[in-house]
Formats: structure tokens, C-alpha cells, sequence
């Protein structure tokens, strides 16, 4: 990696100076026999003969000079397994991806989860990806309104589950796509509120029955007690 760091930094330089100029990309030449090919690093080592170089890349590129090697930092591919590529792993959206292939202009799938989105390892050694917005991916666990949504991959596709708090529910709970979960809203349970509404009546009806037994009580005593009159007269 110190090899393609250190010859990245050379050529910006001798793009800019104007000693080379070209706009095919930065790292593939098409060979004599007209085959297309990467342009790969070697030590000094493994430099063994004049005819490991390709002749187009070291034009293209120029040489290298630092203090354990100066000569064209260009050797065969079948001579060098140092090819320029990317980072093996990369974190995506929280996501860690692994990419065996990863030399440069390759792609490499992402998962399910991150909605197979596909990466390319730029001219710059680095992964680009066409995800914009992170917030929009499903990760295995994910909070939405008065619930959470949990998801795994099956294959190509990811699928998700709602779990609302007591007294929510959502539309649909089982098996949804990422978006569709991830956009979802546990809404209040309207058979919990029936049912409280319920015993808020049934309360009220008893407390109501129970005051009027009260008064048909009282006024049952009330007449119970009442004097008798004697000769038409009360005394």
C-alpha cells in the first residue's frame, strides 16, 4: 500500500506538470497486441529481468525514486500480485462489507440489507456507491413510532418484522421490504380503546344504579317512619 500511495502522489504530479497527458483511465493500457491490462507494482526483487516492465505503463507513469528503489515501478501482472485495488473491507451504512475482488474498476455486490447495491473501486482506490442516504437503509434492528423493526437477508432480499408496544398494532407486521417497514407507523390499538370505552360505561351506568337504589331507599325509610294520623288528624 505504501507503493500506491507514494506512485499516486508522483503521478498527480507529472499529470500536472504536463509531462503526461491521458484520458483513458489511470491505471489500464492497452497492450502491443492490443489486450487490456492493469498496471501493477513490484519491488525490486521482484523486478527480475527488463521484460517483466510494460512498456506502455512505464510510459504512461513514468518511474518512482526512493531510497530503497528508483526505476519504472511497473512490472507484468503474472510477475506481481501487488495489483492497485481497494480496501478488502468496507463499512457501509454500518454495514461491514468484504470484497475478494478488489482491484480497481472491479465491483462488489453489498447485501441484502443495503438493497444489493453494487461497489466499484475507483481510479482513487476507494469504493464508491450510488447509496445517498443512510437513514433510508434497514440495518438488523431499526426504531419507528411506538415500535421497532427487525430484519435478515434471505437470499437476494431482506425481509422485515414489526413489533409494536402494547396497545399499537401496524397494518401489516409479518415479512415486508425494507422500505415499506422502515416507512411503517404503529398506531393505536382501536379495540383496546372500545374496550376501555366499555368499562368507562359499564362504571358509569353502576355508579348511576346505585344512586338511584340509594334514593328509592331513602325515600322507602322516610315513608316507613311516617306518624299515623289519629281521628283524621296527625298527632
Amino acid at each position: 500500500m505504501y507503493f500506491l500511495n507514494f506512485h499516486m502522489y508522483n503521478t498527480a504530479i507529472i499529470f500536472i506538470l504536463g509531462i503526461t497527458a491521458s484520458d483513458s483511465r489511470l491505471w489500464e493500457v492497452i497492450r502491443e497486441n492490443g489486450n487490456k491490462e492493469l498496471c501493477c507494482f513490484c519491488s525490486r526483487k521482484s523486478l527480475k529481468t527488463k521484460e517483466h516492465i510494460i512498456p506502455e505503463c512505464e510510459k504512461k507513469l513514468g518511474t518512482m525514486h526512493f531510497s530503497e528503489y528508483f526505476g519504472p515501478p511497473i512490472c507484468s501482472c503474472q510477475a506481481s500480485k501487488m495489483y492497485p485495488a481497494c480496501p478488502m473491507i468496507e463499512n457501509v451504512c454500518g454495514h461491514n462489507i468484504t470484497c475478494p475482488n478488489r482491484k480497481v474498476y472491479e465491483t462488489c455486490p453489498t447485501n441484502a440489507l443495503l438493497q444489493n447495491t453494487m461497489m466499484t473501486c475507483n481510479e482513487s482506490l476507494k469504493w464508491t456507491y450510488d447509496i445517498i442516504n443512510c437513514n433510508n437503509i434497514c440495518t438488523l434492528l431499526n426504531t419507528i413510532e411506538n415500535g421497532f423493526v427487525s430484519c435478515m437477508e434471505f437470499g437476494s432480499k431482506a425481509v422485515c418484522n414489526i413489533t409494536c408496544k402494547n396497545g399499537f398494532y401496524a397494518a401489516q407486521e409479518k415479512h415486508l421490504p425494507c422500505a415499506e417497514a422502515r416507512n411503517s407507523t404503529c398506531l393505536a390499538n382501536a379495540k383496546t380503546h372500545n374496550g376501555t370505552l366499555i368499562y368507562v360505561i359499564i362504571f358509569i351506568v353502576i355508579c348511576l344504579l346505585m344512586i338511584l337504589a340509594a334514593v328509592i331507599f331513602f325515600v322507602a325509610k322516610r315513608k316507613m317512619v311516617r306518624p299515623s294520623p289519629v281521628n283524621g288528624k296527625y298527632s
